[in-house]
């Protein structure tokens, strides 16, 4: 690194040298400017001296002898070009250049040598006969000339290097005696930032400007170096003192609230409830001053730490409710709380110093806000593939932060108008841990505050996203995290709307169908994009549920299709994708794609509904009260709805017998469809498709129909996955992957492929025997011991059956086939009589009215 006066010196002698550059090209321009004067002057004395002998003035021989040996001239007929006279004649005939000299060039003319001229030519009419007077001086010849264009520049060059040597070093050395003590105090200030105080400056004995700046910084030196051993060991005792404060204090308060929480539990008596509860407050209270004290003392300390964890933004939302919702309550003000519904809630970070951070602001708030409200409002915003910008704010209607005081909120110790806040409780260390924490997680808190009218603090951190499933309103995250236990009941009914379900796997048709059985919706489903779209030319719906991969026609083309129909009376009516793919960017790709909205699969049930009611006509949707709502008895008592109850032996060891026995996670299951009667409808689906799905794949396998074979096995992941098939689900999800990437012609994955897929369908094939002992199906054809129905008994059940399926009753028409179950059926009628049961197990309409017509 070159050092100040190298650059001083650097600088000066570049001046120099491009100050010699300029007077060099000036200088060579004016020599050649002056010998190209000289040859055109030259050249007009030797014609004007033709041009007289010519006009008899003198005899063109005595003009000829004076010229020099250099220029020559030839004197032609204009016409013929014949030349008459010529002192030259190796000079051809040159272009006419009547007004001023020209240079004339040609390459290789001579034997040895280039062509190089300046002539000029006249011309000059006796009689009829115009002649040609043309005088030339050769370049090549004029050797001086040449000899002083190329000797001036070297000359120049060479003639300025010395000065140019001597410059730099005569700069660098002046530059470096004036700069020398300014470099010296430049690194003695730096020191400081280092805690280095011991370098001093040395001062030389000429007494000097500089010597009394020296002698002026080694003073400030040495007061500073005192002062900052006297901060610093007083700075150590401080933090020593509050660590230790901070320890010995929590160890009896932690006593303490334990302790009053027994007596909270055990005691019924209502005054000794109320001391218990005043403990409690007070005790909690200052358990938060030591914790910020402890905070601050680690913060000082330079020991506190970052600590990313998994988390759940919902548990994290929820724990700040509970934590100040009874302190705003108390003071009579409005907490509000808004929550951006599409946040990923499964999160990577320091989960507890995030929420220590809104906790202090949002207690702060509710401190100084004697009236109005406190909002919490949480969002994000994309920061990358897999992270996001966690946002969080706190809005307050509180007294509001002078602009000169907002700089003292951060102050450690410092309250803010000390005599007209002395009432509130606090240490004024909050917003210097705040401040501290967000430091050491990459960010920074912004605050807007206008006096007297409230305060807006707010800050963003980055935090990496572990899955994209959106965290829903408030309300829904509150369900969630308190898990309540109490009894399903559908949220809404709507007997007048009618929706169609698409889907290529039936069980996930039934399942739907299962789930907003109590919502009395007409529900009409199709097993691929062409019957779905043949229904919607014939009958409207209020709502299309598409699923986004099938077989032939996924649900994006179909989408384009419905869309692009113009005579289709459901062209305009919403869309919602059903996918199980909820990855990032999801959502944007299916809105881009034409669809409203989209769900990802498994399908909640409560998730379901609210889509539901989101884009339901409002007309059609009845609220328990309304006319025409039904009321409903129910004996579930929303046990099988919790996800967090503590498992005993006992339970734990049904659930590993079930997935011994089954090759099933009962308890996913269970959760996944929502109740038992819809599981083993789900099986049972699920047992019919083994065979007729196991083949395709493996024929899509064997043709290469990658597209297909990639349908298939993401609707064999998303059923395996519903009906608790968890290890099938994952192979399935496995394969799904490696199709995408060979659609691509990705040799890897092929092989993958090949030789993942017949452990596959091995697994697959092998839950026909596990399902058919759970749903009672005999393992092995046995003799049918059931009467024969008769004919009349048969025409009758099937009339009824194709009455109740034309009004979409599919309750009745089980009970029907659950009758017709009690009987065998006649020979040439047993092949048509599966299919009307499977049409059946599927809720496939159309099938059932085709094959009973």
């Amino acid at each position: 690194m070159r050092s100040l006066a190298q650059k001083t010196a650097i600088k000066f002698s570049f001046f120099l040298a491009l100050m010699e550059l300029a007077l060099a090209a000036h200088f060579i321009y004016i020599v050649d400017l002056n010998a190209r004067r000289t040859k055109d002057n030259e050249i007009y004395t030797a014609l004007v001296s033709i041009l007289d002998a010519l006009k008899g003035e003198n005899s063109l021989y005595a003009a000829e002898s004076k010229l020099p040996y250099y220029i020559t001239y030839s004197i032609y007929d204009g016409e013929t070009k014949e030349i008459l006279a010529t002192n030259g004649p190796l000079i051809p005939i040159l272009p006419e250049a009547e007004e001023k000299p020209r240079i004339y060039q040609k390459k290789s003319f001579y034997t040895d040598g280039d062509l190089n001229v300046v002539y000029q030519t006249h011309k000059i009419k006796k009689g009829n006969t115009t002649y040609v007077i043309q005088v030339s001086n050769s370049i090549d010849r004029d050797k001086m000339a040449n000899i002083f264009n190329f000797m001036t520049p070297k000359s120049l060059a060479l003639g300025f290097i010395p000065l140019l040597i001597i410059s730099y070093f005569t700069s660098f050395f002046i530059a470096k005696r004036t700069l020398r003590p300014i470099v010296k105090m430049t690194k003695a200030a730096a020191s400081i930032s280092t805690s280095n105080l011991d370098a001093l400056l040395s001062v030389s004995s000429k007494h000097d400007e500089l010597d009394s700046l020296a002698h002026t910084f080694n003073d400030l030196f040495r007061r500073l170096k005192q002062d900052f051993i006297a901060l610093n060991s007083a700075n150590q005792a401080k933090s020593s003192f509050l660590s230790n404060m901070s320890h010995e204090i929590r160890t009896p308060i932690n006593a303490i609230l334990g302790l009053d929480e027994m007596i909270t539990r055990e005691s019924t008596e209502p005054q000794i409830q109320s001391y218990a509860r005043d403990i409690q407050s007070s005790g909690k209270s200052l358990l938060s001053i030591i914790n910020d004290i402890l905070d601050f003392s680690k913060i000082e300390a330079g020991k506190m730490e970052i600590i990313p964890v998994d988390y759940d933004l919902c548990t994290t939302i929820i724990d700040l409710v509970n934590m100040v919702s009874g302190r705003a309550e108390k003071k009579g003000l409005d907490f509000i709380i808004n929550i951006d519904k599409t946040m990923p809630h499964k999160l990577n970070g320091d989960e507890t110093r995030i929420k220590q951070c809104i906790l202090n602001i949002l207690t702060n708030a509710i401190k100084y806000t004697p009236k109005g409200s406190v909002t919490m409002n949480i969002g994000f915003e994309r920061a990358g593939e897999n992270k996001i910008n966690l946002w969080a704010q706190v809005i307050d209607t509180g007294i509001g932060i002078k602009q000169e005081d907002i700089k003292k909120l951060f102050d450690p110790f410092e309250r803010i108008e000390e005599r007209r806040n002395r009432t509130i409780e606090g240490t004024g260390l909050g917003m210097n841990i705040v401040k501290n924490l967000l430091q050491e997680m990459g960010s920074r808190l912004d605050v807007k505050s206008e006096y007297g009218k409230g305060s807006d603090f707010s800050f963003k951190v980055t935090q990496e996203v572990l899955d994209w499933d959106e965290i829903g309103t408030y309300e829904e995250i509150k369900e969630k995290v308190e898990e309540e236990a109490a009894a399903y009941k559908e949220s809404f009914q709507a007997p007048d709307a009618r929706i169609l379900v698409v889907d290529d796997t039936p069980l996930n048709l039934t399942v739907i169908k299962g789930l907003l059985r109590s919502t009395r919706i007409q529900v009409e489903t199709a097993e691929s994009g062409f019957d779905a779209l043949k229904m919607a030319r014939g009958k409207q719906y209020d709502i299309i549920l598409i699923d986004h991969r099938m077989p032939k026609m996924d649900g994006i083309e179909m989408l384009h299709v419905l869309r692009g129909e113009e005579t289709s009376i459901n062209q305009k009516t919403t869309c919602i994708a059903l996918t199980a793919n909820a990855i990032s960017g999801a959502r944007e790709m299916y809105l881009e794609s034409g669809f409203e909205d989209y769900l990802s699969k498994p399908v909640e049930a409560s998730k379901l509904e609210e889509m539901l009611v989101r884009y339901l006509p409002p007309s059609k949707i009845l609220h328990s009260g309304q006319e025409g709502y039904i009321e409903k008895e129910s004996s579930w008592n929303g046990l099988e709805r919790r996800k967090n109850v503590t498992v005993s032996k006992e339970i734990h060891f049904a659930l590993t017998l079930w997935q011994k026995l089954f090759g099933l996670d009962i308890y996913s299951a269970i959760h996944n469809c929502s109740s038992g009667e819809i599981f083993m409808e789900a099986c049972k689906n699920f047992y019919n498709s083994i065979e007729e799905k196991s083949e395709l794949i493996e024929q899509y396998k064997n043709a290469e129909n990658w597209n297909d074979y990639t349908v298939l096995v993401h609707a064999l992941k998303s059923s395996a996955r519903l009906i608790g098939a968890m290890e099938l689900s994952e192979q399935a999800a496995f394969l799904e992957q490696c199709g995408d990437e060979a659609k691509i012609g990705d040799q890897e994955a092929l092989a993958l492929i090949n030789e993942k897929t017949e452990p596959l369908l091995t697994l697959y094939k092998s839950y026909s025997q596990k399902l058919a002992s759970l749903l009672g199906i005999p393992a092995a054809p046995q003799e049918d011991s059931r009467p024969q129905i008769e004919q009349a008994k048969l025409n009758d059940a099937l009339s009824a059956l194709k009455e109740v399926v034309s009004v979409f009753d599919f309750d009745s028409a089980d009970s029907i086939m659950a009758e017709l179950e009690k009987y065998s059926m006649p020979k040439d009628f047993e092949e048509k009589y599966k299919k009307i049961k499977k049409a059946v197990q599927s809720v496939d309409q159309n099938e059932i009215m085709t094959l009973l017509a």
